[in-house]
């Protein structure tokens, strides 16, 4: 029995797609912690909009969950108008505890979120259904 090799995604691909997608008008992107980063990075960058990070612990580096639920690590007290509206940026998103989980941190804000992969307002990547390799992936693959 074999398993078929994960996809391989490129940072241009990650890039192109990302442009591609109905980018909603924010006041800030806010990015997951670390999965989040490189996609954040590049909408922040489309958008002209500032990047802010939230880190959000959940599965150790095996993906093992470490906790019940994911855990807002440290603040979300950005500098974000009291009734803005923020785009949260993670990686993968499977049942979404992540996303809901920065939401609650992030308060009264209006909130649209994005993913590469998984469930979301914004999907870039929603053919896939399996895991990736990603660019910033460790690896030989990442190349």
């Amino acid at each position: 029995m074999s398993t078929a090799p994960k996809p391989v995604v490129s940072i241009e691909e990650v890039t192109e797609r990302i442009r591609g997608l109905p980018l909603p008008d924010v006041d800030a992107v806010v990015a997951i912690e670390r999965g989040g980063l490189t996609a954040g990075t590049i909408a922040a960058s489309l958008l002209g909009r500032p990047l802010y990070r939230l880190r959000v612990e959940y599965r150790d580096d095996s993906n093992v969950p470490k906790f019940e639920d994911p855990q807002v690590v440290g603040s979300a007290d950005f500098p974000i108008p009291s009734r803005g509206h923020v785009l949260v940026v993670d990686d993968v998103s499977v049942t979404g505890a992540t996303l809901r989980s920065a939401a609650a941190a992030l308060g009264g804000l209006t909130i649209s979120t994005l993913v590469l992969k998984g469930d979301a307002d914004l999907v870039a990547f929603p053919e896939i259904e399996t895991c990736v390799t990603w660019p910033w992936t460790p690896g030989p693959a990442a190349t």
